[in-house]
């Protein structure tokens, strides 16, 4: 019993160092960039791809922009949106820096066990949440390159089934299981003036209107005056 609490503990210790090397990569005070393909799997192990997508994330001290397939999320200490170019959709609400690995990092205190392996230069990692928790998945994977703690892959397993039929015709009821991989982009292709404020919209007599880009959209306004 001593030995396995000592090894759970030792596990403990090696994920927790390596998550504060991500987090030091990834802070708020760093700058990177990343090009990423999302692959959603029916089931966790079935090998059975139902969609895949393509998306970049880009982190400057001015913000954050993310783009996964036709949405945009940007992000800064003056306004966060949200702009569903498909629904012709805009949310907008307070300011908030976010920071991608915030989620995991949160993840991790709430893990239940974890397992750590080594294998051609990366760190895998594999978190556990058998316990009731706030999080949709039970576990969190996560694919690190030893030598620099470039994040390279991360697995989230689904807890609840969702219905992978389109067609509502019948049923394809399987557990979700989201890879996102991980490729390291290029700074040059931040574009600034995806942070300014007046690009998309403007306070007018205390009521919210979109830039003329945007016309057609419609708008949930949250901020708070």
């Amino acid at each position: 019993m001593f030995v396995s609490l000592l090894s759970f503990s030792q596990k403990e210790q090696k994920v927790d160092a390596v998550f504060k090397k991500l987090e030091e990569k990834y802070g708020n005070n760093n700058e990177y960039a990343f090009s990423m393909s999302y692959k959603l799997y029916k089931g966790h192990n079935s090998g059975k791809l139902s969609e895949q997508y393509n998306a970049q994330l880009f982190h400057s001290s001015k913000g954050t922009y993310q783009k996964i397939k036709n949405t945009e999320f940007v992000s800064t200490s003056q306004f966060s949106i949200k702009i569903n170019h498909d629904e012709k959709a805009i949310v907008v609400t307070n300011g908030a820096k976010q920071n991608f690995f915030k989620e995991y990092k949160n993840a991790l205190k709430a893990a239940s066990s974890y397992e750590l392996s080594e294998k051609n230069g990366n760190y895998n990692i594999n978190i556990f949440f058998f316990g009731p928790t706030n999080l949709p998945y039970y576990k969190l994977n996560l694919i690190v390159n030893k030598s620099n703690y470039e994040l390279k892959e991360v697995n989230l397993y689904y807890s609840s089934e969702t219905d992978f039929d389109p067609s509502f015709n019948t049923s394809e009821w399987a557990k979700p299981h989201l890879k996102i991989l991980y490729t390291k982009g290029s700074m040059d292709q931040l574009d600034n003036s995806w942070f300014l404020k007046e690009n998309y919209y403007k306070i007018k007599s205390g009521k919210l209107v979109l830039n003329d880009k945007y016309s057609g959209y419609s708008v949930i306004n949250t901020l708070e005056q």
